[in-house]
């Protein structure tokens, strides 16, 4: 029953961290239209560049969070993971 709790909650760890990416991106998505239609004079390639960042930024987050967590996992003695 350990084994298939455990599996469980990697799943839904992974739509959480999944979902949470994907509002990152959404996010970014919003600034750089906001940015495009309050300043039309703004460059296309600055917009661009905004949005790589705020994307990357986003999945960087992801990814410190995914393995502070595995971190955090491995170092728990098997008998504290409740």
């Amino acid at each position: 029953m350990g084994v298939l709790r455990s599996i469980v909650q990697n799943v839904i760890g992974l739509i959480v961290d999944d979902g949470l990416v994907v509002l990152g991106a959404i996010v970014a998505l919003l600034v750089t239209w906001l940015l495009t239609s309050i300043g039309p004079d703004i460059p296309h390639l600055l917009i661009g560049v905004i949005l790589f960042l705020l994307v990357a930024v986003s999945l960087l987050a992801s990814l410190l969070r995914a393995a502070r967590d595995a971190h955090r996992h491995a170092v728990e003695p098997p008998g504290d993971a409740a």
